[in-house]
């Protein structure tokens, strides 16, 4: 089965590039430039993971994704950060808490994407083939 990513970037030669990357891991990239495109795409799609740029136009990430977190059908959706705009330890820690997988503040390395993505794919493919009890 097939890793839904949804890429929310509002700097589109990144999304691209970022893109690009996704599916060359055989993963499906659906990308959103804007708050309400990420909440449209978020409510009427199924995601495995979320890229997430904190400084989106209309409604910021942070606002996204405390909605993410407060909702029950994406409530554990993995998310990872993408900011240029909130650096620092503080904020690090603040989306932590928040069930944040990666926090990669911008300009970030492809070798730091990569790590963050193949990460979260790791976990996402070990929640799949976990066992159920019946």
């Amino acid at each position: 089965m097939t890793v839904r990513i949804l890429l929310a970037e509002d700097n589109d030669n990144l999304a691209r590039l970022l893109a690009r990357f996704i599916e060359s891991r055989g993963c499906e990239a659906v990308t959103a430039s804007t708050g309400p495109q990420t909440v449209q795409q978020l409510a009427s799609g199924q995601f495995d993971l979320l890229f997430l740029d904190l400084g989106l136009p209309e409604i910021s990430g942070i606002e996204i994704l405390r909605k993410i977190r407060t909702s029950s059908r994406l409530a554990d959706l993995p998310v990872i950060i993408m900011t240029g705009i909130y650096k620092g330890e503080k904020y690090a820690q603040a989306a932590v808490r928040l069930g944040v997988r990666h926090y990669l503040e911008k300009p970030f390395s492809r070798e730091a994407f990569e790590a963050a993505l193949n990460d979260t794919l790791a976990s996402i493919e070990a929640s799949r083939t976990k066992p159920t009890l019946l």
